[in-house]
């Protein structure tokens, strides 16, 4: 690559691209400068340092390129509405994340104890812990957890079990 010191003009022929944008000594007025692509005049053909703004050879002068404007988008047109006078409706927001996930803890929850519950129905207190179960079982099933399904189940067998038991213990007196 060519380059042209910018303090005396002296051509200096075959430097090395790795030497770009790096600082290095003129060999013949031994300045530094900072190495960088020599402009090429359009006219003559002479190299002139990059900064130049004009050949140092015939005087023609360096355009600037100008940058090309960057094309705007077109704006969007608000929507038209419905009807005059008219509004359309918000868009519902969606519910909260953490409402949703405390929800299904709770769920969770709830069909656990009605699990534990149900089975405790079947040891003691029948009347009192079978129905508790099959209410927490409901409830758990309401909040669209499936953990309650068992609670459930077991609460309404251990009611039903205990009451058929009580029955035929009277009826043998």
């Amino acid at each position: 690559m060519k380059i042209v010191c910018p303090h005396c003009r002296q051509e200096t022929p075959n430097v090395p691209e790795e030497y770009l944008n790096m600082e290095i000594e003129c060999p013949a007025c031994h300045k530094a400068f900072v190495c960088e692509k020599p402009k090429f005049c359009s006219e003559c053909g002479a190299a002139n340092p990059a900064k130049a703004s004009s050949c140092v050879q015939c005087g023609n002068a360096f355009t600037v390129p100008q940058p090309t404007p960057i094309p705007q988008p077109t704006p969007i047109p608000p929507p038209i509405p419905s009807a005059p006078g008219f509004a359309n409706p918000p868009a519902p927001l969606p519910p909260p994340p953490a409402a949703a996930q405390q929800s299904d803890s709770l769920g969770i929850l709830l069909g656990k104890l009605s699990l534990v519950i149900g089975i405790i129905s079947f040891v003691c207190l029948p009347w009192i812990y079978g129905p508790a179960a099959v209410i927490l079982g409901l409830i758990a099933l309401h909040r669209k957890n499936e953990s309650g399904i068992t609670g459930l189940i077991l609460g309404i067998i251990g009611t039903v079990l205990s009451t058929i038991l009580v029955i035929i213990g009277i009826c043998r007196g």
